[in-house]
C-alpha cells in the first residue's frame, strides 16, 4: 500500500476508507469511522467526492483483490458455474440425493444450503429422514455475468432524420404579454 497516498488523511478518514470497502455504504462506513450519526450521510457523500480518497479505495479493493487472488477472469468463472450447474448432477440413478462428499466440486460449488430432519412415529425411534437442497440463484449469477460483460449498459440509440442527415427541430412558440396596468402606468424615465 502507498503510504504516500495517505499522506493528509485525518484517522478518521483512513478508517472510513477501510470501512467502506467492508459494505460500500458509505453512512454505515462514516458511523463506524467514528463520524456522528447525524452527519454521517453528508461526511460520506463529501468524502467519496475527493479524489483522494477515491484514490485510496481503489487501492484498498486492489489489494483485497490481489491478496485473494481474485481476478474478473476468476469470478466471471464462478458466476458461470453457478448459472450453469446441472441439478440432475445430485442425484442417484434411482433419484436419491448424492452425499455431499460425493459431489463433484461443480455441482458442489452450485450448492446453497442442505438440511436433513429425522422423521419420527410416536415414541419410537427414526424412521426416516427427509433431506433438502437448496441450490444457488441462478438468475442472480446470469445478472452477475451480464453486468460484468456490460449486457445491461443502457442501450445508446442515435436519432437521424430522412436519409441519415440530422433531425430537424421545429419549435413553434407563442408569447404572450399582458398588459395588467390600469391605464394610468407610464415608465419612470432614466434618472429620475
Amino acid at each position: 500500500m502507498d503510504d504516500n497516498l495517505i499522506d493528509g488523511f485525518t484517522d478518521k478518514q483512513v478508517k472510513f476508507c477501510q470501512e467502506y470497502v467492508v459494505d460500500y455504504n458509505g453512512a454505515k462506513a462514516a458511523i463506524r469511522a467514528g463520524y456522528s450519526e447525524d452527519t454521517a450521510r453528508v461526511i460520506a457523500s463529501n468524502l467519496l467526492s475527493k479524489v483522494n480518497i477515491k484514490d485510496y479505495i481503489n487501492e484498498l479493493q486492489t489489494d483485497a483483490a490481489n491478496s485473494l487472488q481474485l481476478t474478473k477472469d476468476k469470478i466471471l468463472r464462478a458466476y458461470t458455474a453457478l448459472a450453469f450447474y446441472d441439478s440432475r448432477k445430485f442425484y442417484d440413478e434411482e433419484g436419491n440425493l448424492i452425499p455431499i462428499n460425493q459431489l463433484d466440486d461443480q455441482t458442489a460449488f452450485a450448492l446453497a444450503g442442505f438440511e436433513v430432519q429425522e422423521l419420527f412415529a410416536g415414541l419410537g425411534g427414526p424412521i426416516g429422514n427427509t433431506k433438502k437442497i437448496k441450490l444457488s440463484d441462478r438468475r442472480g449469477a446470469l445478472d452477475g455475468i451480464a453486468k460484468m460483460l456490460g449486457y445491461n449498459a443502457a442501450e445508446k440509440k442515435e436519432l437521424t432524420g430522412p436519409n441519415g442527415s440530422p433531425l430537424q427541430i421545429e419549435s413553434n412558440h407563442k408569447i404572450v404579454i399582458e398588459d395588467f396596468t390600469d391605464g394610468d402606468y407610464s415608465p419612470e424615465e432614466p434618472g429620475d
